[in-house]
């Protein structure tokens, strides 16, 4: 049942990750959006919470294979997404040809979970505006 969930979860994470990168034509504020979606899931109904991604990352990432091998494919079909999408915002020269796209995509994946994850224990209420920025810095 625990698995059952988690891929349900995961398939309308991805589907929104998908649609919104979809419909995003500039790249900046794609990420920005992903990183606000992430944010906001943090303080649904006013409390500070993880999301049910994370909490499976940090308490059986590595202990069950089911769920292991979920959560692979998961974070495997954001790297693709935002591969394609900052290959598409390289063609349309809103990021540097010069950029290493898969270097990249790994670091803001890891920046915007992350961030994320600090969020819940944050009370300052621009770290997410802040780290924001920091993110889409990477992009010039």
């Amino acid at each position: 049942l625990y698995t059952l969930a988690l891929q349900s979860y995961s398939e309308s994470y991805l589907k929104w990750w998908s649609e919104t990168l979809y419909y995003e034509t500039i790249v900046r504020n794609g990420v920005l959006s992903l990183l606000n979606y992430e944010h906001n899931l943090k303080l649904k109904n006013g409390n500070k919470v993880s999301s049910f991604i994370t909490k499976s990352y940090s308490e059986l990432y590595g202990k069950d294979q089911e769920t292991t091998l979920l959560l692979e494919s998961h974070r495997a079909a954001q790297v693709e997404m935002l591969n394609n999408y900052f290959n598409y915002g390289t063609e349309q020269g809103q990021i540097s040809p010069y950029k290493n796209i898969n270097m990249l995509v790994e670091l803001i994946l890891d920046l915007i979970q992350g961030t994320s994850f600090w969020a819940v224990y944050r009370s300052d209420e621009n770290y997410v505006n802040q780290q924001a920025t920091n993110i889409l810095s990477l992009l010039n």
